[in-house]
């Protein structure tokens, strides 16, 4: 075996459960993404990065899950003969190999930007939240002012209330004198005085 195919090995054999794992066999650092069965690995040197290899082996199983159809990978890992798709995923892998060499500093400053953008997004979010938050607080005041005035608005109708019901009562009373006063006006008149009561 060469050396890469003899260091692939030596890396699938330390590999059993799902997870993302970094180690160095001989000079070369080996990343590995393993998830449902599939192992995606890269040998790299050491210059590489671990994010930088992360983002490859995730860009790999982006676009294996793309091109490749759940029954296909089934039949793979039970070992079955290998599916066209998985074929025609070695020119995808060339690919992403090439954009690895040539993109990665690019490939980064993507991410970063993306980043930086949803940095903002959330900044720009937590201002509205700030700002809503505000926006309550106004109009908590407002509905206790409102309350307060309802209150005074509620005391002064009741108090109106009884001094109209006072003043209505009052002219009750000054009509029943009158009305009063005047029978008995009507009652000496016509009586004489008081010999009608004798």
């Amino acid at each position: 075996l060469a050396a890469p195919q003899r260091t692939a090995v030596q890396m699938l054999a330390k590999l059993s459960e799902p997870g993302k794992f970094n180690f160095e066999v001989a000079d070369r650092a080996c990343y590995a993404l393993v998830e449902a069965g599939v192992c995606y690995g890269c040998i790299a040197s050491k210059s590489v990065t671990g994010g930088e290899a992360m983002l490859f082996l995730a860009q790999a199983r982006d676009e294996f899950r793309l091109q490749t159809s759940q029954r296909d990978r089934d039949a793979a890992l039970a070992g079955g003969a290998e599916p066209q798709a998985f074929r025609r995923f070695a020119a995808t892998l060339g690919r992403l190999v090439e954009g690895a060499r040539t993109g990665g500093a690019e490939s980064a400053a993507r991410v970063k930007g993306q980043i930086e953008q949803t940095r903002a997004v959330m900044a720009e979010n937590i201002d509205k939240v700030l700002q809503r938050g505000e926006d309550l607080e106004a109009v908590v005041e407002k509905s206790d002012a409102m309350a307060t005035s309802a209150d005074t608005f509620r005391r002064k109708g009741q108090q109106l209330r009884r001094q109209l019901w006072w003043t209505d009562m009052r002219m009750k009373l000054l009509i029943a004198a009158a009305v009063l006063v005047l029978i008995l006006i009507i009652f000496f008149a016509v009586c004489r005085g008081i010999a009608c009561v004798t």
